[in-house]
């Protein structure tokens, strides 16, 4: 609640707690402000009934009651009589007439004005009679037998306004779960009643008297130290969560400069395998032109370890979706397949070679050249068309055939180098290339061509079960 009570610099808030249907008994000081916390509870209570704005924090929680009775007096009155008693009496037993679970009831400095032990008798009564109807109730006291009702008792709980011991002065902030002192002699001393005649009345307290409030004493500096340890262990927890959520922050902001350096990277040695394929390529025409097949064929060797070298990242990423039927080339085999199955969690794609199936790394298969994305087995045999481009196909009994059929010379040719070119990448050695039989210019222009390539050891025309004078059969060197 935030109307509270002025203390010596400022005005203190007042944090209370009653439960529904419960008593709570506040004790302290004289000039402590437990009247003040009283009539701040009723005035409130009034106010949230009548729909008015409760100056308080906004998770306060106020009960509608239907009724609020108080009986507030004076305990600075010089009227400390059997009349005074008897109006107290007189407001209490209206009270106790119309009090019921809906109702607040203030009552302030209970069972005053008379003998101090009927008095605290008659007020526990009054107190035991509203807790079991259920009737919200705070009270104000300095009997020493009431705060000990809610250690032994149901529904009765302790609440104390705050006295520093070392200024001898009240705080006025109220303590809830614990009793209070009243500090009558602490008070008496600072407004300057002899030390002698002090000392005497601490002598006629007795020794029983003098040890509550010894306890009462320690375990109000004993909650001071715990709500102290509190606030530091809620600076400490702050302190944790902030650091917590900038640890989280600089993984966060780690992670992506790794994934963006991993990219980098990647894009790095991508530029570096592809310069270093097009030189290789380069060298490879010039070979073709001036050098050797065994030279040729180390060149070979020389990209494909580089090949190796990429990450299995970059493998992964530039494997290829197969699929079943699919037409391939194992490179470390030099065979040549279908795809029997896609591939698996691990990138491995089930290839049949023959009669064999075997598991292979999707990155370590290549396309035919030529063969159709169909998901179907290609036909063994060759089908004659006429096209623009040479037809090129693998069979699986012949192996690499390549068709020339009517095609100009320049244009076969062209055809018949990429062919070569192709196959002694991919390690196949025995071609055989369809020119057909015709005038024979076709097949002489195949045949001085085949002279001067590096890549072919020997060749020789067809069987006739091969396709004869129309057929070329070509072994390329090792």
């Amino acid at each position: 609640l935030l109307l509270g009570r002025l203390g010596p610099d400022k005005v203190v808030p007042l944090d209370v707690e009653i439960t529904y249907g419960h008593t709570l008994i506040v004790t302290g000081p004289n000039t402590g402000g437990k009247t003040v916390a009283l009539k701040t509870i009723g005035l409130f209570a009034l106010m949230a009934r009548a729909g008015l704005q409760v100056p308080a924090s906004p998770e306060t929680q106020i009960p509608i009651f239907t009724r609020v009775l108080a009986d507030i007096g004076d305990e600075q009155s010089l009227e400390q009589s059997l009349s005074t008693f008897s109006g107290h009496m007189h407001h209490l037993v209206a009270i106790l007439e119309q009090a019921d679970d809906e109702t607040l009831v203030l009552l302030d400095e209970i069972g005053t004005g008379t003998d101090p032990a009927e008095g605290a008798a008659l007020a526990q009564a009054i107190l035991e009679t509203l807790r079991d109807r259920h009737v919200t109730t705070m009270i104000t006291t300095h009997y020493g037998s009431l705060k000990a009702l809610a250690y032994h008792q149901d529904g009765i709980h302790n609440a104390a306004t705050e006295f520093d011991d070392e200024t001898l002065a009240p705080t006025y902030r109220l303590l809830m779960g614990q009793p209070g002192r009243s500090n009558a002699l602490a008070i008496t001393r600072r407004l300057g009643l002899a030390g002698d005649i002090i000392d005497r009345a601490n002598d006629l307290l007795g020794i029983e008297r003098q040890d509550l409030e010894t306890v009462i004493s320690e375990l109000s500096r004993e909650r001071q130290a715990v709500e102290q340890e509190r606030a530091i262990l809620a600076g400490t927890q702050a302190a944790v969560t902030a650091a917590q959520t900038d640890l989280a922050e600089r993984r966060t902001h780690l992670d992506d400069e790794r994934q963006a350096w991993r990219e980098k990277s990647q894009r790095e040695l991508d530029a570096d395998i592809a310069a270093a394929r097009i030189a290789v390529a380069q060298l490879v025409r010039d070979l073709q032109q001036s050098g050797t097949a065994q030279q040729a064929q180390r060149v070979k060797d020389s990209l494909d370890h580089l090949g190796r070298q990429r990450g299995p990242d970059h493998q992964r990423a530039g494997a290829r979706d197969w699929a079943i039927g699919d037409q391939v080339i194992v490179s470390r085999l030099g065979s040549s397949g279908k795809v029997a199955a896609t591939a698996d969690s691990s990138g491995n794609v089930q290839v049949q070679l023959g009669a064999i199936k075997m598991m292979v790394p999707a990155h370590e298969l290549k396309p035919v050249v030529g063969a159709a994305r169909t998901g179907k087995p290609k036909r063994t045999h060759v089908v004659t068309t006429q096209q623009s481009a040479p037809a090129m196909t693998v069979s699986a009994v012949s192996g690499w055939e390549l068709d020339l059929r009517g095609q100009m010379a320049v244009e076969a040719l062209a055809g018949l180098d990429k062919f070569l070119d192709d196959a002694f990448m991919s390690n196949h050695r025995t071609l055989y290339i369809i020119h057909g039989k015709g005038t024979g210019a076709l097949r002489a222009a195949v045949t001085e061509y085949l002279k001067e390539s590096p890549y072919v050891d020997r060749f020789r025309g067809g069987t006739l079960p091969e396709g004869g004078a129309g057929v070329t059969v070509v072994e390329l060197a090792e």
